[in-house]
């Protein structure tokens, strides 16, 4: 299955020096997320997978702000309701 590959992928746009804007990077999060459940996934195994295929450090004006609480703010901290 390529989904990791073309996760990872899409998500180095959320890096902070990639030049990305926060509207587009929260559009690839969206799209993702879309896509996953499409394919049978639930909005958290979803998430989760974004999670583990996200840059060391992210833009979190990307995430979609109702869905923050499940992202952890860095490598450090627990990762929520996932």
């Amino acid at each position: 299955m390529l989904y990791p590959i073309l996760i990872r992928d899409a998500l180095n746009n959320l890096a902070p020096r990639s030049g990305s804007s926060p509207e587009y990077n929260r559009g690839i999060i969206v799209g993702i997320v879309a896509a996953l459940m499409a394919d049978g996934s639930t909005f958290y195994t979803a998430i989760q997978k974004i999670i583990q295929n996200l840059p060391k450090q992210y833009d979190r004006e990307a995430i979609p702000a109702a869905w923050r609480e499940n992202f952890p703010l860095n490598d450090d901290e627990p990762i929520g309701r996932v």
